[in-house]
């Protein structure tokens, strides 16, 4: 696969397939699809593939942002914080109680 640097363009790198699946899953998203040899935009011969993805809500079904908090007093006398937010991007990695 390979990975264009959009500021960029003549830039490119290359990555094993299997890499970048676990990168975007490791970020939260899925790859549905995979579309092969798309124009660019211009009439030109250069071609590129093109990777579809979707987000992945990782938060358990009964996650309640009320209880998180009350659970991670640190969270919640810091105030103004997300409970979402916060539990997707650190609080599944640090173990953090939900429920």
């Amino acid at each position: 696969m390979v990975v264009h640097d959009i500021d960029n363009p003549e830039v490119a790198v290359c990555y094993p397939s299997e890499t970048l699946t676990e990168c975007l899953e490791q970020a939260g998203f899925a790859l549905t699809k995979v579309e092969y040899g798309n124009w660019r935009g211009n009439a030109s011969p250069q071609f590129q593939d093109t990777l579809v993805l979707k987000k992945v809500n990782r938060l358990p079904d009964d996650f309640d942002p009320d209880v998180y908090l009350k659970l991670n007093e640190d969270l919640r006398v810091q105030g103004n914080i997300n409970a979402f937010w916060h539990y997707e991007v650190y609080g599944r990695k640090e173990g953090r109680r939900c429920r």
